[in-house]
């Protein structure tokens, strides 16, 4: 999204973004619930690594969630897309589009590799967290 300046592609990819935010509920709960459960089944509550694994899962949503959160809110106000609270809540609705400098800053003010880059490493250490079970 970050090189598109078409509007419309741009919207196109918005909406595209909030399905999929949506659609990744499911897999959330189930790798949280299946977790949760091998948790009790094989009696790992007792174990430092599935704690440490545990802080690590909820630390990477903690930090991911504002980041990608707040770029898109920049990005759907800059193309004149309504936020989703929008639709929830008495929020005002958007204005016109932003100007094409404009649009290019909000596009541009994400950092998609600090994002990529929490995620894999903290993924990684939770991987090898369980694999190793090291304490």
């Amino acid at each position: 999204m970050r090189t598109e300046r078409q509007l419309e592609r741009i919207r196109a990819l918005l909406d595209l973004s909030r399905l999929g935010r949506d659609l990744s509920y499911l897999p959330f709960v189930a790798l949280i619930g299946t977790g949760i459960a091998n948790g009790f089944l094989r009696n790992w509550w007792g174990q430092g690594w599935l704690w440490t694994a545990l802080d690590i899962f909820v630390a990477i949503n903690l930090f991911m969630t504002p980041f990608a959160r707040f770029y898109l809110k920049r990005v759907r106000a800059a193309v004149g897309l309504p936020d989703p609270e929008f639709y929830q809540r008495n929020v005002p609705p958007p204005g016109p589009p932003a100007s094409p400098e404009d649009l290019v800053r909000a596009l541009a003010s994400g950092s998609p590799t600090l994002v990529t880059l929490v995620s894999v490493v903290g993924v990684g250490i939770i991987i090898r967290l369980m694999l190793a079970k090291p304490f």
